[in-house]
């Protein structure tokens, strides 16, 4: 299951780092919600490509671990310290409130595929397991 969102999340982050080369090279506002800049841009896309190389070489539950707890942190420091973030994203004086709640869901969305969907994925559907005991003398 890991494996499929780190390929689907992937190509959805190579896509946009792509797409965000194209429409906004030199950084602005895309789509009129997100403001970002070339490193922007750069980020998204090597997100995207280490999630299809993660799902090809069956790393995806790792990918999510690292990928949640990165866009976390990311969302978190733009809350606490948006003008930190926005210089690094974007520009000094940009709004990303946006950004950061998009942060936070990706981040949320991957942590759980990384580590409470393995960890349901081991009982949910599984067959019950008796207990070893000795036998009966």
């Amino acid at each position: 299951m890991a494996d499929t969102v780190a390929l689907v999340f992937g190509g959805l982050y190579l896509l946009v780092g792509i797409v965000g080369f194209l429409l906004v090279p030199s950084g602005g506002s895309l789509l009129g919600i997100f403001a970002v800049n070339g490193f922007h841009h750069s980020f998204h896309t090597v997100v995207g490509l280490l999630g299809v190389l993660a799902a090809w070489r069956g790393y995806g539950r790792l990918y999510c671990q690292v990928m949640g707890a990165v866009f976390i942190i990311l969302g978190v420091l733009g809350l606490l310290a948006p003008g930190l973030v926005a210089t690094l994203l974007a520009h000094p004086s940009a709004d990303i409130f946006t950004d950061n709640l998009l942060h936070l869901m990706s981040g949320i969305g991957f942590a759980y595929f990384g580590t409470l969907a393995a960890t349901m994925a081991g009982t949910l559907g599984a067959p019950a397991k008796t207990p070893d005991r000795p036998p009966a003398q």
